[in-house]
C-alpha cells in the first residue's frame, strides 16, 4: 500500500486477522489514493462461499417478513389485545427506534470482536422479540417484543457486508442482489402467506400470532468474514450513499406503516386482498435483482442503474 495509515487504521486493516481488506469498490470504482484497487487478492469461491450467502439471504428473509407482518398485522394486534388503536403505531416506532440506536455500534463491535457471535446473539434476541409480538397479551408487550427484533434489524448491514466481502469484487453485485433477492422473498411471503394464515385459527391460536412465530422459525446461523477497506469511507460515494439509503428508508416505512390501513379503508378489507395489494410492491422486485445483478456484474458500474431506480422510483412516489 502506497499510503501510510495512522496506527489505528492500520491494527484495524492487519492483512492476517482480515485477509478481504484489500479489496475497495465503490459506484464506479473511482481511485481513492494509492494502489488499493490493483492489489485485490480474490478469495476463493466454492460452495461453502455460496452457502453463506444463501444463509445472509435466508436472514434477510425473516427480518423483512417481520417486518412487513408488523405494519400489516398492527390493526388485528391491536385489536386482539385491546390496546389503543392510536398507539398502535408505535409497534414499528419501537422496532426503528431501536434500529437506528444500535446499528452503528453494532457495526464497529462487529469490527473488534468478530462477527459470527455477535451476529447469532442479535438473532437470537430478535428471535424471542417476534415470539413476544405475537404471543402479545398487551400492546405493551408487544412493543417491548418490537425492541428486541429492533436489535435483530440492527445486523442488516453485516448481512450485506458479508456475502460482498467473500466474493470476488465482480460478483458484488451479484451479492447485493442476493440479499435483496431475499428480504422481498420475505415481504412476498408476509404478504400473501402471513395474510392468509391470518384467516386462520390454527391449535387454538389465532392465525395473527402465526403471522409472527413463521418469520421466528427461519432463523439460520450466519459466519463472520473481514470488513470494508477503510479508504471506501473517505469518498465522496459514502454520503451519497446515506443519503440514498435514507430517502429510500423514510418512504418504505411509511409505506409499511399506513399502506395496510389505507388499503383497507379506501378498496377492500379482506386481508388476503390486503395482502396480495402489498405484496405487489415486491413481485417486480425479483425479476429486476436478476437483471441488475447481471449487468452491473458485466459492466462494473452502479451509478446507471442507482440512477435510473430512484427515478422510477420517485415517479411512483409521485402518483401513489
Amino acid at each position: 500500500m502506497e499510503e501510510k495509515l495512522s496506527p489505528e487504521i492500520s491494527h484495524q486493516e492487519n492483512a492476517n486477522q482480515y485477509p478481504v481488506l484489500d479489496r475497495v469498490d465503490s459506484l464506479d470504482a473511482p481511485s481513492l489514493g494509492g494502489s488499493v484497487q490493483n492489489e485485490e487478492i480474490e478469495p476463493q469461491v466454492g460452495v461453502l462461499t455460496w452457502l453463506v450467502v444463501l444463509s445472509c439471504s435466508l436472514g434477510w428473509m425473516s427480518i423483512v417478513w417481520t417486518l412487513v407482518a408488523i405494519g400489516l398485522q398492527q390493526a388485528s394486534l391491536v385489536a386482539l389485545v385491546r390496546g389503543d388503536p392510536k398507539n398502535g403505531v408505535w409497534i414499528q416506532n419501537a422496532a426503528t427506534t431501536v434500529t437506528v440506536v444500535l446499528s452503528v455500534p453494532i457495526a464497529r463491535m462487529s469490527d473488534n470482536i468478530g462477527r459470527k457471535y455477535l451476529i447469532l446473539g442479535c438473532q437470537a434476541i430478535g428471535v424471542i422479540g417476534t415470539f413476544l409480538i405475537g404471543g402479545a397479551t398487551s400492546l405493551g408487550m408487544a412493543i417491548a417484543g418490537s425492541c428486541l427484533y429492533g436489535v435483530m434489524f440492527s445486523i442488516g448491514p453485516l448481512l450485506y457486508a458479508i456475502p460482498a466481502e467473500i466474493l470476488p469484487r465482480r460478483y458484488r453485485g451479484i451479492a447485493n442482489c442476493c440479499a435483496n433477492f431475499g428480504s422481498t422473498s420475505g415481504g412476498i411471503l408476509a404478504g400473501v402467506a402471513g395474510q392468509r394464515i391470518s384467516t386462520f385459527t390454527v391449535g387454538g391460536v389465532p392465525g395473527t400470532r402465526w403471522a409472527f412465530y413463521l418469520p421466528a422459525l427461519l432463523q439460520t446461523k450466519l459466519r463472520k468474514d473481514g470488513l470494508f477497506h477503510h479508504k471506501m469511507f473517505n469518498h465522496r460515494n459514502f454520503p451519497l450513499a446515506l443519503v440514498c439509503i435514507f430517502t429510500e428508508g423514510i418512504f418504505y416505512y411509511v409505506f409499511n406503516a399506513y399502506y395496510g390501513a389505507q388499503t383497507g379503508l379506501l378498496y377492500t378489507q379482506s386481508p388476503e386482498g390486503i395482502g396480495f395489494r402489498f405484496a405487489c410492491f415486491f413481485f417486480p422486485q425479483l425479476p429486476l435483482y436478476v437483471i441488475v445483478g447481471y449487468v452491473t456484474a458485466r459492466i462494473r458500474k452502479f451509478k446507471a442503474c442507482i440512477v435510473a431506480g430512484f427515478v422510477i422510483f420517485l415517479g411512483a412516489m409521485i402518483v401513489s
